[in-house]
């Protein structure tokens, strides 16, 4: 998992967020699933990595209670 920017498009107006997303592979071509999308926050780009391992951790926490 990743952190990237996201653009949404609404009334004419772009706007900017932050989407944490996962990659997986198809039989062709790889693709990218959006998980969550985070919106404005203020993490510098240099700490995103950190920041998606902290919701990877929080993820396999909860599924590995199920």
């Amino acid at each position: 998992m990743y952190i990237k920017d996201a653009y949404k498009k609404k009334g004419g107006k772009k706007y900017s967020c932050l989407a944490l997303v996962e990659t997986g592979r198809t039989r062709k071509v790889p693709r990218q699933k959006i998980i969550l999308t985070l919106g404005k926050v203020g993490v510098p780009k240099g700490q995103w990595p950190l920041l998606a391992e902290v919701f990877e951790g929080c993820a396999l926490r909860v599924s590995c209670k199920a």
